[in-house]
């Protein structure tokens, strides 16, 4: 039993997470690769507690489980604190959370590709007009993988900061090909709204974020830009993934073990500075005390040396 313990420990500890848009996924569809480029970078399992102060980031990449009121009403007090939120989606559950922060945005849910400005078929547009602003700094092209478009219902209210080319269209038979119905024209790829004191950045495609694409182009400038508005400081939602039965158990089970861990090495290391203080004070103390006889006895016989030259 004993043994058949350690086994499930070590394989719940060592093996790889799998599940799309994790931050300890290392695979080709995790986001741990963001997830380390963050200074103070948290693994956000439930909203029944506080946020991370701010200036912070909370990312929340590929939601696949709606948000319910609760949820949406501590992101508000997050972003109107001064939080920022970084919302990427394509087909998932991102309108739950739009539909309850009521802002004028949607994503529009329908794929969107290009007939000239792509990588490796017209599903992977490339997206090169960015609207000047600290989100978009040294951004010149970022690619997409299947990405869907924003469909802005309010423009007064959203900031627009990057359009894919005039020539893409929406792929209504996901084929990469125009239909006879549809037309070239650019669309809304990334926005912003400002809510209180805070960000909400929208992107419309969760891929963009992964381990395979966020090194390709400018990816990777985005996200850190995002985190340079928030001190180097991000939370990564995976209370909003698409999960394997047992992978909160293990994340769970990984983070006990690892601040056990970090408290024995602590104090073994305490434990290990304490016995070398007391060598170090015991050898100073015994030469000491050896000094102090070889002078006593030094001084004696000099005494006696003294009183017998009388």
């Amino acid at each position: 039993m004993l043994v058949g313990l350690l086994i499930i420990a070590y394989l719940s500890y060592y093996s790889p997470i799998t599940d799309p848009y994790y931050p300890l996924n290392a695979g080709w569809d995790g986001c741990s690769q963001i997830y380390a480029m963050a200074q103070r970078g948290y693994i956000l399992n439930s909203y029944s507690n506080p946020l991370a102060p701010v200036p912070s980031l909370v990312a929340i990449i590929g939601p696949r489980i709606p948000f319910d009121k609760s949820e949406s009403a501590r992101l508000t007090y997050f972003l109107e604190a001064g939080g920022t939120v970084l919302l990427a989606d394509d087909y998932g559950a991102g309108n739950t959370l739009l539909e309850n922060l009521n802002v004028s945005v949607r994503f529009a849910g329908e794929p969107l590709a290009d007939l000239y400005f792509y990588s490796k078929s017209p599903s992977f547009p490339i997206i090169s007009h960015f609207v000047l602003d600290p989100i978009t700094r040294n951004l010149t092209t970022m690619i997409f993988d299947h990405p869907t478009y924003l469909s802005i219902l309010n423009p007064s209210s959203v900031t627009v900061l990057a359009l894919s080319s005039p020539f893409s269209f929406v792929d209504l038979f996901n084929n990469g090909t125009l239909p006879p119905t549809e037309k070239t024209q650019s669309y809304p790829m990334i926005a912003s709204v400002p809510i209180g004191k805070g960000l909400l950045v929208l992107v419309a495609d969760s891929y963009a974020f992964t381990n395979e694409m966020i090194g390709i182009l400018d990816n990777r400038v985005l996200f850190g830009n995002l985190l340079r508005t928030a001190n180097r400081t991000a939370s990564f939602d995976i209370v909003h993934l698409k999960k394997a039965a047992l992978t909160d158990y293990r994340t769970a089970f990984r983070n006990e073990l690892d601040t056990w861990v970090s408290v024995l090495r602590s104090t073994v290391t305490q434990l290990a500075l304490t016995a070398t203080l007391i060598v170090v004070f015991s050898g100073i103390f015994i030469r000491e005390r050896s000094a102090e006889r070889r002078h006593a006895s030094h001084s004696s016989t000099e005494s006696s040396l003294h009183m017998n030259g009388k």
